[in-house]
């Protein structure tokens, strides 16, 4: 039996399965809680709601703290926009350097990570232990919801929430776990990227008007969504009972 039914076994069962999670805030402690930065040996790629501080020396009105934007840039006083998604912090400091260069003789910058969001993801709702997690491998939709210690007895197993970030807007695709774990062998289970929520919703909810507004609230925080979240009407239905969905992926447009 291979990895992925086994732990779809042992969630539906509601056992608690440990897949060597880390919670964010658990690292060294230089690392405040909510900002785990990853082990020494693996370098920091930053991505969007990723946050650095910059300093340049003798030149403190150059000093900033800046967060990535959905589109991966930074603004910074002089360098003016920087992509900076996909960069490690060196290959940041090198471009910031070459920039700063035009207007600085020898700047000295340091770049430090303050706040690492682009690799976490957060597990809420209906699971034994909701929490945030380092993405520190791939992880499917079936590992992220065991590393939140599985479904507890009032979770809806046939439709999941999944809020990406899509370019500053909150995209949610509602997810029939039942129907991937009767076709575990040949219908595959989506990858989380970094910044994800994943969200089991109850079984009975008694106002799906005030549930929606609720997971807005609880949710746009954390996807760093300036376009705010679209919770479409077919995702609606679905909470309504309206829309089967089938064995597929819906996504509200």
């Amino acid at each position: 039996m291979n990895r992925r039914l086994i732990v779809a076994a042992l969630l539906v069962a509601g056992q608690s399965v440990a897949l060597g999670c880390r919670h964010v805030g658990a690292g060294p402690a230089a690392a405040t809680p909510g900002n785990q930065v990853p082990p020494a040996a693996a370098p920091v790629i930053l991505g969007p709601g990723d946050e650095v501080a910059i300093s340049v020396w003798r030149n403190t009105d150059l000093t900033s703290t800046v967060r990535v934007d959905p589109n991966g840039n930074i603004s910074v006083p002089l360098a003016g926009d920087v992509h900076v998604a996909g960069l490690g912090l060196p290959e940041l400091r090198a471009t910031l350097v070459e920039r700063l260069a035009k207007y600085l003789v020898n700047p000295q910058v340091q770049v430090n990570l303050t706040e690492l969001r682009s690799r976490k993801f957060h597990v809420l709702g209906e699971v034994r232990s909701p929490g945030t997690f380092v993405l520190d491998e791939t992880v499917d939709l079936w590992e992220a919801i065991a590393r939140a210690g599985g479904f507890n007895a009032d979770a809806n197993r046939r439709f999941v929430l999944l809020v990406h970030n899509d370019g500053g807007v909150g995209r949610v695709a509602a997810l029939n776990l039942e129907a991937f774990l009767a076709e575990a062998n040949r219908v595959p289970v989506g990858l989380i990227q970094g910044g994800d929520v994943i969200y089991v919703v109850p079984t009975r909810m008694a106002s799906v008007e005030r549930f929606m507004a609720r997971l807005q609230n609880m949710i746009l925080p954390l996807v760093a969504a300036e376009g705010g979240i679209i919770l479409g009407q077919q995702v609606k239905d679905i909470l309504e009972g309206k829309h089967d969905g089938g064995t597929g992926v819906l996504i509200a447009r």
